[in-house]
């Protein structure tokens, strides 16, 4: 990196060193970011097919603006870091939408990389246009607001992003937000196909002191307009929120309360919550929605609760739900 002009003092715009690093590798090329700080005050393009930037340990990315993963297949890799000094704007972006989920596919990844010092209202994480992308063992901390968002609310929605053994901490509103359009189950319809959010998995994530400014603030909103989502072996002492779902999965995951709610569960279709374990929250599981927005086919089953007054707040039924071998201690 230094061989084209970068200082990584911390204070010099780096952009144009590491713009040109980049566009001499090419093509599934790589560049290594030694220790340093490299600070950047314009955007930087991950936008040439196959590249991987690796953060080694001890590098650092000064963000003074905005990172676009615009390209099939680019990897962002850790173990560095990225510090977002508290700004309002954007900061890791992808933009680029991804056709293949399988290994070897174009979908965008970023891997085991530090982020934090983020500032309202998306300082470290947004989906733009990111299909089949995989954020994965990255830790995200210090955030004024949400860690990382994927907001398709009035479209398009995403198909296959993936959040796989990433830690959150100390996060003033939500660890992931994703959220899409509200479910309308009135008269039968639901949202528009274009807008749908299909094949999410949240697996393995951790997150603690996270919804610190109060409501709202969720350790994981997965929330309105998505299909087959699959939330598992997720961690959190701050309530879940999974709701507006259609076939969702949300099994072995763990809450540790204090709350009023350990899950918050509405808007549903034909899921399956099972083998979840909360703790000391007022009730484990709300099932929340309105009336044209009824929970329908679900199955609650084989949950435990621990000092929980409530295990699941039966409301919004529309009928078809399934309560099997829930335990309270």
């Amino acid at each position: 990196m230094t061989s084209f002009g970068a200082v990584a003092d911390g204070k010099t715009d780096d952009t144009a060193a590491i713009q040109a690093a980049a566009n001499a590798a090419g093509t599934n090329g790589s560049i290594y970011f030694p220790p340093g700080t490299y600070y950047f005050a314009s955007a930087l393009y991950m936008n040439i097919r196959g590249q991987t930037w690796t953060l080694q340990s001890g590098a650092t990315l000064r963000a003074g603006n905005t990172i676009y993963l615009q390209a099939a297949s680019v990897t962002l890799a850790g173990p560095g870091a990225i510090d977002e000094q508290g700004a309002t704007r954007l900061g890791v972006r992808i933009d680029y939408n991804g056709t293949a989920a399988a290994p070897g596919g174009d979908g965008d990844v970023v891997d085991g990389v530090e982020m934090y010092n983020m500032g309202p209202p998306w300082g470290a994480f947004v989906f733009a246009n990111g299909d089949y992308a995989t954020v994965e063992k990255c830790y995200f901390h210090d955030a004024l607001s949400d860690a990382a968002m994927i907001d398709t609310d009035g479209g398009p929605g995403h198909t296959g992003i993936s959040f796989l053994s990433d830690r959150f901490d100390n996060i003033q509103q939500d660890a992931i937000h994703s959220k899409g359009t509200n479910a309308n189950w009135n008269n039968g319809t639901w949202i528009p196909t274009s807008e749908r959010d299909v094949g999410f998995r949240f697996v393995g994530n951790v997150a603690t002191k996270v919804g610190l400014s109060g409501s709202p603030g969720f350790s994981f909103e997965i929330q309105d307009g998505h299909v087959g989502t699959i939330f598992e072996n997720n961690q959190a002492d701050h309530t879940y929120s999974i709701v507006g779902q259609v076939n969702a999965t949300v099994s072995n995951n763990i809450f540790v309360g204090p709350e009023d709610w350990g899950m918050e569960y509405g808007n549903a279709r034909d899921g399956l919550v099972t083998r979840n374990s909360f703790s000391s929250c007022g009730i484990g599981i709300a099932m929340t929605g309105n009336t044209d927005q009824l929970n329908v086919g679900n199955t609650f089953s084989y949950n435990t609760f621990t000092s929980c007054p409530t295990m699941i707040q039966v409301a919004w039924d529309g009928g078809g739900n399934t309560y099997i071998g829930n335990t309270s201690y």
